[in-house]
């Protein structure tokens, strides 16, 4: 009798020839049954019904969600505000530095913000304001304001063509003329603290008007980092003739988008709010000096009619 050459491969009741285990097309039995869909499909119970289900896994658990940090109002960066809250960029939080570590930080903040003007820069900087460092910079701009006016006047051409104009029937009074004008100059002492608080208080009623969020200090602080700076430049600049008159006028425009970047900084407004409180005061005093040219020449009108109608 012969020996079946399969038999060592055990034994499949749909394959006559045996099961062999190195054949692709011979799967393994389904401990789940078979499946009547699936023709190879082979062990099992029964051939009727679905294949039982697997066990359930077990769920995967998740991990918590990360809550991210939040932007508004005191993390670096400045981002988007919360809905209702202004525009603008949020100022960090006061943190003024002590006095003698904030003068000698001084001339770097001032070379910041001319040289990236932006809300962003102005906003990173109000955060340091405090009253000591405020006078400081009130006195010394004061102080030194005088002193190269004083000397930008004495250093000017057209000062030293004065003696040049005297003439016996008409003298010059050269001497008088210097101390009226080094008095002017040593008088700015007194006028440009009271010219800063004037001026810094009209923009901050406007600006509160317009439901500004900033405070007296800090749009002071903001507006003495741009103020001082280009205003000294400007006096050293007018020593030069026409040349420096000419860059005093570049500075001075330049002077109005750095304000209107710290309006936008100091009380979170968006650039076209922050415009028009800057120029607000302009257009008033436009009209205000429309108004007063009116009259002057409706007076001037009247005065002319009158003499020449009664010889």
């Amino acid at each position: 009798m012969s020996q079946d050459p399969n038999a060592n491969y055990g034994s499949d009741p749909h394959n006559p020839y045996g099961s062999d285990p190195q054949n692709p097309y011979n799967p393994p039995a389904n401990p789940y049954g078979p499946t009547p869909t699936d023709p190879y499909s082979t062990g099992g119970t029964g051939t009727s019904g679905m294949p039982p289900s697997p066990p359930p896994y077990p769920p995967t658990p998740y991990p918590p969600a990360t809550p991210y940090p939040p932007v508004y109002p005191n993390q670096p960066g400045y981002g988007y505000p919360p809905p209702n809250q202004g525009y603008g960029y949020n100022p960090p939080p006061t943190s003024p530095l002590p006095l003698g570590q904030a003068i000698r930080e001084l001339p770097q903040q001032y070379w910041r913000v001319l040289s990236k003007p932006s809300a962003q820069t102005i906003a990173q900087e109000i955060g340091k304001a405090d009253w000591g460092i405020v006078w400081v910079e009130i006195i010394g701009y004061a102080i030194l304001g005088a002193l190269l006016y004083a000397l930008g006047f004495r250093l000017n051409p057209a000062f030293s063509q004065l003696n040049t104009l005297s003439t016996p029937n008409n003298p010059v009074n050269v001497a008088m003329i210097q101390n009226i004008m080094t008095g002017f100059a040593f008088s700015m002492v007194i006028w440009i603290p009271i010219g800063l608080f004037i001026g810094v208080g009209i923009y901050y009623l406007i600006a509160k008007a317009f439901h500004g969020e900033g405070t007296f200090l800090q749009q002071m602080y903001g507006t003495l980092l741009i103020t001082v700076p280009i205003g000294l430049l400007s006096f050293l600049l007018n020593i030069i003739p026409v040349v420096g008159s000419l860059a005093v006028f570049a500075l001075s425009i330049y002077a109005i988008v750095l304000n209107i970047f710290m309006l936008m900084a100091v009380h979170r407004f968006s650039g076209g709010r922050a415009t028009l409180v800057y120029f607000i005061p302009v257009i008033v005093i436009i009209l205000l000096a429309c108004i007063f040219s009116f009259i002057l020449a409706g007076v001037i009108v009247n005065a002319l009619h009158s003499i020449y109608s009664h010889p």
